[in-house]
């Protein structure tokens, strides 16, 4: 999606809602990249731990691999949850 970025302008006028910005494999400046592309087509931002089940324990919540998106990411996620599905 890096090297393609008009793909992501075509999924968003699929219905894209966001981008997972923070991933463990995802180095800084791929994080970076990910988080303007998302600002600019007003998508979601994500992350995760990468957790699949517990056949892999290193994704695993507080793992090795886990990661924290920032709080005012959390936030605008939970927000515009809510405004989509007008939940309370």
């Amino acid at each position: 999606m890096l090297k393609q970025p008009q793909l992501i302008r075509e999924l968003k006028e699929r219905k894209l809602d966001g981008l997972e910005v923070f991933h463990p494999s995802h180095p800084k400046k791929t994080q970076k990249r990910l988080h303007t592309l998302a600002q600019k087509y007003d998508l979601l931002i994500t992350g995760g731990s990468d957790y699949h089940g517990a056949h892999n324990p290193a994704g695993l919540a507080g793992g090795k691999n886990s990661i924290c998106p920032p709080d005012v990411i959390m936030e605008e996620l939970f927000g515009r949850m809510q405004q989509r599905d007008n939940v309370s």
